[in-house]
């Protein structure tokens, strides 16, 4: 294991700021954005980490943001039942949509970027028509609560996990459920797609990475972390490196040639709670409870931006 240490400048404040909760790159991966516990979606220049503009309008703190593949449009969703979607060209806000819940725990975008998705606190997963705001389809075959959500960029489908230790498939078009990976050994809390959509991989309160074929339905491999909990999970637009989120403070790294060969990248100190890479993968962010934010080249690991809210 390749254990990275970082020492970077730092824009900063005097005390510890808002947990933040949730990251995403905006086309072009010039701006990048984050949502946390003060109910706002902050953007920044990226890498120069200047502030851009405050997204406000949600009563409650934010549960997860998104960026749809055409590029057009950024989503929040919030503990306040709501999903905001705003436009990224001018970062207006677009549409607001009441969810038909008191939580909603994640936002996504359907592949062809006309539907957004959201999961919540009511065991459903439903899709609703950006253009209209109408809710098109209910997702059912949820046991529990949703805690986390990802949709594929390549083929029409859905994925979401919980404390049911089970990960649901569904086809985002005709509504059914298509596949279920069950027993997983712990919650859920973290599920994403490969960019080809052919594999998925999620994490939870152990060790493990776990990572499945779509197509057979079968396990790929589990990955092994040092750390006992993660909250989130990603692979890169290649498909080649998956990067999780863990409570113990780092972001690991596991080239998927040669798993052994982990990376660990260090410098956020507290719980990280999601990351994210660049569409292009040249890139990967990550944020922390304690309001921070880091990017890191993909290429050597350097660290191109490291921001730190304050309270004040």
């Amino acid at each position: 294991m390749l254990s990275v240490l970082t020492s970077v400048f730092c824009f900063s404040g005097a005390a510890a700021g808002p947990d933040l909760t949730c990251v995403a790159f905006l086309p072009g991966e010039t701006r990048i954005a984050a949502g946390g516990w003060d109910n706002v979606v902050r953007i920044w220049t990226c890498p120069e980490g200047r502030s851009i503009k405050t997204l406000t309008g949600h009563k409650d703190h934010i549960t997860g943001i998104a960026c749809s593949a055409n590029g057009k449009w950024l989503a929040s969703s919030s503990a306040d039942g709501t999903i905001k979607i705003w436009k990224t060209d001018d970062l207006s806000l677009y549409k607001s949509i009441p969810a038909g819940t008191s939580y909603v725990s994640g936002v996504a975008f359907s592949n062809d970027s006309k539907l957004v998705l959201s999961s919540g606190y009511d065991n459903k997963v439903k899709t609703w028509d950006i253009a209209s705001g109408k809710l098109m389809k209910t997702l059912i075959g949820l046991e529990s609560d949703a805690y986390c959500l990802a949709a594929s960029r390549s083929t029409p489908h859905a994925a979401a996990g919980g404390p049911d230790k089970t990960v649901r498939i569904w086809n985002t078009v005709t509504g059914k459920l298509v596949r279920s990976f069950t027993n997983l050994g712990s919650d859920v809390f973290g599920v994403a797609f490969s960019k080809d959509g052919l594999r998925i991989a999620c994490c939870g309160n152990s060790d493990r990475v776990q990572l499945f074929s779509l197509q057979n339905g079968k396990q790929i491999v589990a990955l092994k972390s040092g750390a006992d909990c993660m909250d989130d999970v990603k692979f890169s637009p290649t498909g080649h490196v998956v990067a999780a989120a863990t409570r113990s403070g780092t972001v690991e790294l596991w080239p998927l040639e040669n798993p052994r060969a982990s990376i660990t990248l260090s410098g956020l100190n507290e719980t990280v709670s999601a990351v994210a890479f660049s569409e292009s993968g040249r890139l990967l962010a990550a944020v922390s409870f304690g309001g921070k934010l880091m990017v890191w080249r993909t290429s050597d690991w350097d660290v191109q931006l490291a921001i730190e809210l304050s309270d004040r």
